[in-house]
């Protein structure tokens, strides 16, 4: 590829990523739409709580993008993984998924100090 195939890459960059919000808000909107019954029959339908598939549905197609290189990191197979165990690769999925809305929502507020005695904790 020439700079004339690509003249502007940076406006590129941010076109395909407002095109992907539009994407995603348009999912979003489309899942909304459909009556609680239906919305609590697909949840049941993929074996997860409705609110975990509201949950997932936020976070969009990409949220378990980093499982991959974990599991590559760990030096488990994933092709391996879904053939012998598909429904711990699934919940693998799940769980990264959502621990993705855990870290967006704890990145901008510092840790809490650990408990000095039991009575902390209760």
């Amino acid at each position: 590829m020439t700079i004339q195939d690509h003249p502007f890459p940076r406006v590129e960059m941010l076109i395909d990523t407002f095109a992907g919000w539009l994407k995603h808000r348009r999912e979003l909107s489309e899942i909304r739409q459909l009556d609680r019954s239906e919305f609590d029959r697909i949840a049941g339908d993929l074996r997860v709580s409705p609110g975990d598939l509201e949950a997932l549905v936020q976070q969009g197609p990409h949220a378990a993008d980093e499982l991959p290189k974990l599991l590559r990191a760990l030096g488990i197979d994933q092709a391996d993984l879904a053939r012998t165990e598909p429904m711990v690769l699934r919940d693998m999925e799940r769980v990264c998924a959502s621990s993705m809305t855990s870290a967006n929502a704890t990145a901008s507020s510092p840790p809490e100090p650990p408990p000095s005695t039991m009575r902390d904790i209760a």
